[in-house]
């Protein structure tokens, strides 16, 4: 049974316009017609989706600007801020991760 060209179009773009992140495509191969084969279409990089951009960078940018002499130093300086983190903290972080997620599965 052929099906309206305008039909399967219309369909298409129906499918298309409901979500941004799936994308439903007609392809013709060789003997087969592949009708509704899903996409899924990958956020780009979200600064929001990654826990060192959201979480600890801010905190080792708050400590006080001054030039560190060696890269031991700049090393020493890091570890001791990360340290001081409290683990409740990082609890916070990757619950707070985990609704980033489920926002960005949702959308």
């Amino acid at each position: 049974m052929a099906v309206p060209k305008n039909l399967v179009d219309f369909t298409l773009e129906t499918f298309n316009s409901l979500h941004d992140r799936l994308k439903f495509t007609l392809e013709f191969g060789d003997d087969k017609i592949n009708f509704l084969d899903i996409t899924i279409i990958n956020p780009s990089y979200s600064p929001e989706m990654a826990p060192c951009d959201f979480f600890l960078f801010p905190k080792l940018k708050r400590t006080p600007k001054r030039r560190f002499s060696t890269i031991e130093e700049i090393k020493k300086k890091s570890l001791a801020e990360l340290k001081a983190i409290p683990k409740e903290a990082f609890q916070q972080c990757f619950a707070s991760w985990k609704q980033r997620w489920q926002k960005c599965i949702v959308l």
